[in-house]
């Protein structure tokens, strides 16, 4: 499990002058799914929609979104490099 991260009042208010970018995801290997792994198990504690993993330290285009939302769901959509 790791700690979400928490935003600056400059980062919250200027987003887009984040330090890292995210970086798309190419290896699909063990480190993936260990990341994949720590995701789920960084948002299951909490009551929330998705998580990115960006907000856990992972900087890669990589997010989950709780189907059921409530704490303790395990019907996990997960996304990997997302388009508009």
């Amino acid at each position: 499990i790791r700690d979400i991260l928490k935003l600056s009042k400059e980062e919250f208010v200027n987003p887009l002058k984040k330090k890292k970018k995210s970086e798309l995801v190419t290896d699909f290997s063990d480190d993936f799914q260990n990341e994949v792994n720590d995701l789920i198990d960084s948002f299951e504690p909490v009551i929330a929609w998705g998580l990115s993993a960006p907000q856990i330290g992972i900087f890669k285009k990589l997010a989950v979104i709780n189907l059921e939302r409530g704490k303790g769901d395990k019907n996990h959509l997960i996304i990997v490099n997302p388009q508009l």
